[in-house]
């Protein structure tokens, strides 16, 4: 999440703002490969994506649909979605639910 207020809504404060301390898992976006994909078309790839997202058309297209482009490491992705499976595996733990 970032701790910052949204173009398209910069009257609203960030939940971070409204809320101290207040934790929420990345909801952004991704792109996979499959399982062992080797490192060089990885890295490729990631390279690609970000010289993609610096293309005014692309960026502007994102924001358009009220999307917030950045780029991150592959490292940096794996972080985040872990970090988000902690939080809501925690979540679902406070609230008692259980799988039917």
């Amino acid at each position: 999440m970032l701790p910052k207020r949204w173009e398209m809504l910069p009257e609203v404060p960030a939940i971070a703002q409204a809320i101290p301390g207040f934790e929420k898992p990345s909801g952004g976006a991704g792109v996979w490969g499959p399982a062992l994909l080797p490192p060089e078309i990885a890295i490729r790839l990631h390279q690609s994506i970000v010289f993609a997202l610096k293309d005014p058309k692309v960026s502007e297209g994102l924001k358009a649909q009220g999307q917030i482009p950045f780029g991150s490491t592959p490292q940096q992705f794996e972080q985040d979605l872990r970090k988000g499976q902690a939080i809501f595996a925690e979540l679902v733990k406070q609230s008692g639910l259980k799988a039917q």
